[in-house]
């Protein structure tokens, strides 16, 4: 069981926290996922843990937003409720579990890059700031910004298998990171 744990639990946090957008939420939901299946009387009814734990987070993760919904019709939520709603008509469960996927492998490339250059693909595609605002804060100059940003993305690219990946994420950035 705690192989299986180690194995999963920050994977099922990204996955739940690409639906629930909040950290907190997400660690709650897959934990008591985990209590579920240590709870179950025969985990030999569980033969796919993996599709299991993901099925049980995905479950619980919409029951919250809809509990959340209730709540709060005019919030923020609801509209997120809804566009995950519509994303689950339009795609599966496996859809979901690959952006969990990039979005886990992709944060392991940019902890891998050097601190200025980090802190430069964070700025921009994190906090949306542009190449002259990042050279103003970090005090550089902008073509020192820009050949951080494309060295970084470079770097990402060699990082992945397949580089159409990163260019995946930055297309699609702001629907399914954190």
């Amino acid at each position: 069981m705690r192989a299986i744990f180690e194995q999963y639990y920050t994977r099922l946090c990204l996955f739940a926290y690409n639906i629930v957008s909040d950290d907190q939420i997400a660690e709650e939901i897959v934990q008591d996922a985990f209590l579920k299946l240590s709870d179950m009387e025969t985990k030999k009814h569980v033969v796919y843990f993996r599709q299991w734990l993901y099925s049980t987070v995905k479950n619980a993760a919409i029951n919250h937003l809809k509990q959340k919904k209730r709540r709060d019709r005019q919030s923020q939520t609801y509209n997120y409720y809804m566009y995950t709603i519509h994303m689950e008509k339009q795609s599966n469960i496996e859809d979901l579990i690959i952006r969990s996927e990039v979005n886990r492998r992709l944060w392991q490339g940019v902890e891998k890059l050097p601190s200025q250059m980090q802190q430069v693909i964070l700025m921009h595609f994190e906090d949306g700031k542009s190449v002259g605002e990042i050279a103003r804060e970090l005090q550089l100059h902008v073509s020192t910004v820009k050949t951080q940003k494309q060295r970084g993305i470079s770097q990402l690219r060699k990082y992945f298998l397949f580089p159409w990946v990163v260019f995946a994420f930055v297309c699609v950035y702001d629907f399914f990171i954190f």
